[in-house]
């Protein structure tokens, strides 16, 4: 017994778990912000990049297949989140469609990107899912990003602004501005509520 008691409530599991910042899975999101931040630093457009190369602590063959024919497999692409990245910058649920799959664009930049395993970042963190990269333009240059701790990760949590757009982006196409605005502050008081029913009237659009 005394086992199994031992530490409680000092420490919570949920507390070490990722909020996804990026509608996609989430050993692709520190690749995606190392590149992001490589591009945003040096002004680059994806015109300006002749190869991207993605180190990750370990190389999963099921998220690292170049070839991309659905939405679903672009969600679990690492080819897939960078091209997108470089050509059109944060991923968004709006950006996970079938045309988007399909644009010839998105398609040539998954051509200059290559994919290898790096052990040692997975050395330098704990509970997170670390990634470089290194990316070379057209112009010469060789420039180099590495994220340790993506945003959303336990040891870089999304702040309560970031939450909240990520809600309304999610929710007010359906519920619109206010109610969304609505049921997110209702929801942040959850363990204050004594019946969730009484917010089931902003659970769907108002008639």
């Amino acid at each position: 017994m005394d086992t199994l008691l031992d530490g409680l409530g000092e420490s919570w599991v949920i507390t070490e778990r990722w909020s996804k910042a990026y509608p996609m899975n989430v050993t692709l999101h520190a690749p995606v912000e190392a590149l992001l931040q490589i591009m945003q630093e040096n002004d680059l457009t994806y015109e300006d990049i002749a190869e991207i190369d993605t180190a990750w602590q370990r190389v999963e063959e099921f998220l690292a297949k170049p070839e991309v024919k659905t939405i679903v497999s672009a969600q679990a692409s690492v080819y897939f989140a960078l091209a997108l990245a470089s050509v059109h910058g944060r991923p968004t649920v709006d950006h996970f469609t079938e045309e988007m799959v399909a644009d010839p664009v998105i398609q040539s930049m998954i051509g200059k990107i290559t994919v290898h395993a790096d052990e040692g970042l997975y050395k330098k963190v704990r509970n997170s899912m670390p990634g470089r990269v290194t990316v070379r333009t057209t112009d010469g240059r060789e420039l180099t990003a590495e994220v340790l701790y993506p945003k959303g990760n336990a040891g870089n949590r999304m702040t309560e602004e970031e939450f909240l757009g990520k809600f309304l982006q999610l929710s007010e196409r359906v519920l619109g501005d206010a109610q969304a605005r609505e049921l997110y502050a209702q929801a942040r008081r959850v363990q204050e509520i004594d019946d969730m029913a009484e917010l089931s009237h902003l659970y769907s659009p108002a008639r």
